[in-house]
């Protein structure tokens, strides 16, 4: 019992009353209570919901560490960071039905989408960000001075060329990654009502 008490934080407030306790409070005491007993199965729908930043990576962390004392967790959420922070596999589901169930790296790798991020010694009009965006067919996800990110087909040998093409010299560029989409783009693109045709 000291253990959760101790992994959930409930030391400052656990002798108050519970109608004293904030709704922060009172959701870590409620997880808290799940965590008591180990089952061999625990069924956890929207457990951050309620909860600070720190309190989210705490429990982030105690949930991590279940499937090492042998309880598999079956996590609900609509958090999509969650699930990728959590998640040895999961399943999306639209209108009731499943549409994919992979693990969130194969799921981010499988997309053709990535997303680029660009920064620069100079700071950069909003128009040549359009450019580059348009020459790279890639969307503008956001600019501020001298750094921005593209989302799009993006092949990394045509970046390059790209910046080059608005006059960014490849020396000036600071900060420069191609990554995989986050989790939230690979549901939205798979839930995403598909256009009448």
């Amino acid at each position: 019992m000291g253990r959760v008490i101790d992994d959930f934080a409930l030391g400052s407030f656990i002798d108050k009353r519970v109608s004293t306790y904030s709704g922060g409070q009172r959701r870590r005491l409620d997880l808290a209570a799940t965590f008591v007993v180990r089952p061999a199965l625990l069924l956890l729908d929207e457990p951050t919901t309620g909860l600070d930043s720190q309190s989210r990576l705490d429990l982030w962390q105690s949930i991590r560490a279940l499937p090492g004392s042998g309880t598999s967790v079956l996590l609900t959420t609509q958090h999509l960071e969650e699930a990728q922070a959590l998640a040895d596999e999961v399943v999306i589901i639209d209108e009731g039905r499943i549409v994919r169930m992979d693990t969130p790296d194969q799921l981010r790798r499988e997309m053709s989408t990535r997303k680029l991020t660009v920064a620069t010694l100079e700071q950069m009009s909003s128009e040549t960000v359009h450019l580059v965006a348009a020459d790279l067919q890639a969307e503008v996800m956001h600019h501020e001075g001298s750094r921005f990110s593209l989302s799009g087909e993006i092949l990394l040998d045509a970046v390059l060329g790209a910046l080059k093409a608005q006059g960014i010299d490849e020396r000036a560029i600071v900060e420069f990654s191609l990554a995989p989409p986050e989790l939230e783009e690979v549901f939205l693109t798979l839930t995403r009502p598909k256009a009448v045709q």
